[in-house]
């Protein structure tokens, strides 16, 4: 899931790899024993997943479970 962001980090307008982001968000699904919110593109999941955003108001008992690599 790191290195799916650090691409994002390191070539902010570039296409985002979108197989790596998918991997990246099974792995989160994996970790926390449930996918995340369906709404939630692949990015965003993981952004939440790794910590790097909050979680949504609209998903609170996903809060206490993340970030996913905690």
């Amino acid at each position: 899931m790191e290195n799916a962001m650090h691409i994002q980090d390191l070539f902010p307008p570039a296409p985002r790899p979108s197989l790596a982001l998918k991997l990246a968000r099974a792995t989160a699904e994996a970790l926390l024993g449930e996918p995340p919110p369906a709404q939630w593109p692949d990015v965003e999941a993981v952004l939440i997943a790794t910590g790097r955003v909050r979680v949504p108001e609209d998903a609170p008992g996903l809060a206490d479970r993340l970030a996913a690599f905690g």
